[in-house]
């Protein structure tokens, strides 16, 4: 385990090393699809990943595409243990590790913006951890002398600026593992030179739907820079530059934010309206600035915002197959076409379903989600306990031998079993209870307990197939959005009223086409729900099913809800989408009828927010 090296203030939880938890269940199948999909395919068809990049010393794009790429690569192949896609990773290591000049500068030579430097420096940190590369650490170490000597007359601009977080991600790792006491005046520089974001996240005074481009409104950029004020505090020792990151999430959750756990940018920053859209770029980088921000902090309302983006915005805005990915995502959804919308900039193709839709920044970036989220399953605390942040399947690997295996279909399922398997010895676990659970019961084969803590603390002797049970009821609840709207949640999941969808091919060839997706002729989108809200669980019903290798598609969701619903006239679209709400009590103008709602994330085509219908119950 390593920790924070003094004089660095200690984190609450430290991460396993790559390649320690190792995906099961559905979750490794996720990953599998995904090396069939897109990430496995696309350097041989996207010109910007094909041999002439500049960072195979190539003469093609030289940014950010190519370490984007291994960002999501490098760990997806790493955890697959899959021959094939480590070599793919091989040959741009190589290159890049043997790119480094005399003075330690690297990668290629025709582009000396530090901001694509920044993302390759967090692939060489994973790959150290998943194979011990005794070339990594020198390499970064010159790397850093070279940009502490040269920062000064060279400062941060653009995006570079906006970002400087992602350098302090590299540093702090490597300070753990050096000592090396010039980076953390480097640590110093980079936050005078960065954006402010601990001055912006205190004050926050972009309330406002945004209109002119600015960095601070930058959708990605705010992902990113929401951890960097925190990051800091570990050399600063300063309580604000810790706690001010979660100010600002609730700042951008007030103006901002989405059902979905995400704060609106389609470009920028753009208001809480469900028919606003959110980057696919910034659904990663808020998971990992999120990841970050949790370890720092210990606070489980994180984790609980964790799993909401990771289980219902990441796969929706992904195909089901993973050969075709939106720019930008609605939660009210009710076409993924090239026409106007209400886009804070963006082009009319941005939420269609294709190679590049809009940009290609996500093409590039869209890889590193489950990937990053399975390092994040399990931590460390700084006591040396394992801290159970995630109850999805998985096994890991334990530093001091033997492992534990979580079978569970969570989160669509309420329980997980963990096998120990190993010689007998005295191991201290702390369960994280996820904040919309109560009644979280831990089991083991000499007590049962029922508990409201947090982290619930299990010491124990462990011996060769002893096993826990964990339940977590997952009750329906309903949570309020404006208009008195609510959406609807079962456990982390998101739900969502499907539209059953018409995929018209509209360019590109095999294997990556772009898809325009129609409701299908007669499917009818603005229902407002039958609604009992002093006990919501009473209006719906819940259907388990099977979990499929692919669970992220609506017709074979392994839970869905059934509940009551009726169409009003006063939801109309507005700008090719679905309008405002209208406000809550709608009047019952029609006869109501038996609905299906089905996760979040297996639904291309659905309607999230929902108004209510004034029936008896408000009489």
């Amino acid at each position: 385990m390593v920790k924070n090296k003094a004089p660095l203030q200690e984190n609450e939880f430290y991460p396993l090393p790559l390649g320690q938890i190792k995906p099961r269940g559905w979750l490794k199948d996720q990953l599998r699809i995904q090396a069939e999909g897109m990430t496995g395919l696309l350097p041989d068809y996207w010109e910007p990943l094909g041999e002439n990049s500049g960072w195979l010393g190539g003469s093609g794009e030289s940014w950010e595409r190519g370490p984007y790429y291994l960002d999501g690569l490098v760990p997806l192949a790493y955890l697959l243990e899959d021959s094939m896609l480590i070599e793919k990773a091989r040959k741009w290591l190589e290159w890049t590790l043997n790119s480094q000049r005399e003075d330690g500068m690297f990668g290629p030579a025709d582009n000396d913006d530090w901001w694509p430097r920044m993302v390759m420096l967090k692939v060489l940190c994973q790959y150290e951890e998943a194979t011990g590369d005794p070339r990594v650490i020198p390499f970064m170490l010159r790397y850093f002398q070279y940009l502490n000597s040269q920062i000064d007359n060279q400062p941060l601009r653009d995006w570079g600026q906006a970002r400087a977080g992602e350098n302090m991600v590299s540093i702090l790792w490597l300070y753990n593992r050096t000592g090396e006491d010039f980076l953390l005046e480097l640590m110093e520089k980079l936050h005078q030179q960065s954006v402010d974001w601990t001055g912006l996240l205190t004050r926050f005074p972009f309330w406002r739907y945004q209109t002119k481009f600015d960095h601070r409104v930058h959708v990605v950029n705010v992902a990113m820079g929401l951890k960097e004020p925190a990051l800091y505090s570990r050399v600063s020792g300063e309580t604000k530059h810790k706690q001010v990151p979660l100010k600002g999430i609730c700042q951008l959750d007030r103006f901002h934010g989405q059902l979905n756990g995400l704060f609106s940018g389609d470009e920028w920053l753009a208001g809480t309206s469900p028919y606003q859209g959110t980057e696919l770029c910034a659904v990663m980088e808020y998971l990992y600035s999120l990841e970050h921000l949790y370890t720092i902090t210990g606070e489980t309302e994180l984790y609980d915002r964790i799993e909401r983006i990771a289980f219902n915005a990441l796969p929706a805005t992904i195909s089901k197959d993973w050969m075709a990915h939106q720019y930008v995502q609605q939660v009210n959804q009710i076409g993924c076409t090239s026409d106007r919308r209400n886009w804070t900039e963006n082009r009319d193709d941005a939420n269609m379903f294709g190679l590049e839709p809009n940009f290609g920044c996500c093409t590039a970036n869209m890889h590193q989600g489950w990937p990053k989220l399975i390092q994040n399953l399990w931590h460390r605390s700084k006591d040396g306990d394992y801290v159970i942040s995630s109850y999805a399947p998985c096994l890991v690997d334990l530093e001091g031998g033997g492992s534990i295996e979580v079978e569970s279909g969570y989160p669509f399922y309420d329980n997980a079993v963990f096998t120990y398997h190993g010689k007998t010895q005295e191991l201290t676990l702390k369960l994280r209870r996820p904040g919309w659970c109560r009644n979280f019961t831990v089991q083991t084969s000499e007590k049962t307990v029922k508990t409201e803590q947090q982290y619930f603390e299990l010491k124990r002797i462990f011996r060769e197939e002893d096993q826990i049970r964990v339940e977590l009821p997952m009750e329906v609840r309903i949570e309020d959005r404006a208009n008195l709207a609510v959406g609807v949640l079962r456990g982390p999941l998101l739900f969502s009223i499907p539209l059953k969808e018409n995929w018209v091919r509209r360019s590109g060839s095999l294997p990556f086409v772009d898809y325009e997706v129609f409701p299908v002729s007669g499917e009818v989108w603005n229902y407002a729900l039958k609604l009992n809200r002093q006990r919501p669980q009473d209006s719906f019903k819940t259907l388990i099913k099977n979990i499929p290798r692919q669970p992220f598609q609506w017709e074979q969701a392994p839970v869905q809800l059934k509940a009551e619903a009726a169409v009003t006239s006063q939801w109309v679209k507005e700008y090719n989408s679905a309008g405002e709400l209208p406000i809550s009590p709608v009047p019952m103008e029609s006869e109501v009828k038996e609905i299906f709602l089905a996760p979040y994330g297996g639904c291309r085509l659905r309607v999230t927010e929902l108004p209510v219908l004034d029936w008896e119950e408000y009489k």
